[in-house]
């Protein structure tokens, strides 16, 4: 249940958490969509993208103090901090019989095997020759094997994938911008206006970026996986339990990134002013 969120898409809970009784059917949610092993992905990935935000705006100030910064930021336990309010509580919302149905499906083989190749293809796409492989794959798995595209299109628009990962990457930007205002760096102190201008223009350039990435994930990861399984995957997505852990999944990710972005902002503002992160 990989939602494909990156910053721009679930972790073994094997730690002791300070939660209530009545979360041990979440909690059970976190072991079974290996939500710790995704965190220590989306965070190798989060440095790699910190690493292109200070070369292009910071240039020769990329220090071993900017480099402490990122590594603050994208430490598990502050992620996991951010994710787990609106998770939880989307999952509350949706009940103990749809949490329940959710982990009928990740916990049956076909869960597990499916969990097991998101997590495969999310690693692998770190690698950019793998990542431009991936992308340059789908154009022929359109032309070659078109009902497999088709399952891959029901599960991206079932699970709005597209729309929301461009959402989020909207947001995150915005988040980023408003960190740089709030650091009081030179240039960069502008009406909010400005900004939310800045970010929507690049609307089309996110989109397609998203599309592109989506695609080629989807395509590896479900690859090596049986018409049959992947089938029941796209079912289980359209459900209300599958919708619901979707919207969980989205909301504790949005969380996650926003205030990472936010963050980040601040850090490269301040590294710009010569001060100390």
């Amino acid at each position: 249940m990989l939602r494909c969120f990156r910053l721009l898409l679930p972790v073994a809970f094997v730690i002791a958490l300070a939660m209530p009784a009545r979360a041990e059917p979440v909690r059970a949610l976190y072991d079974a969509l290996r939500l710790e092993k995704i965190m220590d992905v989306v965070a190798e990935e989060g440095r790699i993208h910190a690493g292109e935000i200070g070369e292009a705006l910071l240039g020769g100030r990329v220090d071993q103090a900017w480099g402490d910064s990122v590594e603050e930021l994208y430490e598990r336990d502050r992620m996991r901090a951010r994710f787990l309010p609106p998770f939880e509580e989307e999952l509350a919302r949706a009940g103990d019989d749809a949490v329940q149905e959710m982990l009928d499906f990740l916990l049956s083989a076909r869960g597990i095997r499916i969990i097991g190749l998101e997590i495969s293809a999310r690693e692998a796409l770190l690698d950019e020759e793998v990542e431009e492989s991936a992308r340059a794959a789908v154009e022929t798995l359109r032309a070659e094997e078109p009902e497999r595209m088709a399952q891959i299109d029901r599960f991206v628009e079932a699970n709005g994938l597209i729309e929301e990962n461009v959402v989020g990457a909207l947001n995150a930007s915005i988040a980023f911008y408003r960190g740089l205002a709030e650091s009081g760096a030179p240039g960069f102190d502008l009406p909010a206006e400005m900004f939310l201008a800045e970010v929507w223009s690049r609307e089309p350039e996110i989109r397609e970026e998203t599309e592109d990435w989506l695609y080629g994930f989807l395509a590896l990861a479900y690859g090596p996986l049986a018409t049959e399984d992947l089938e029941a995957y796209v079912a289980f997505s359209e459900t209300g339990a599958g919708q619901r852990l979707n919207t969980a999944l989205f909301l504790g990710f949005s969380a996650v990134f926003e205030s990472i972005s936010h963050d980040l902002g601040r850090a490269a503002g301040r590294a710009l002013t010569g001060s100390d992160i």
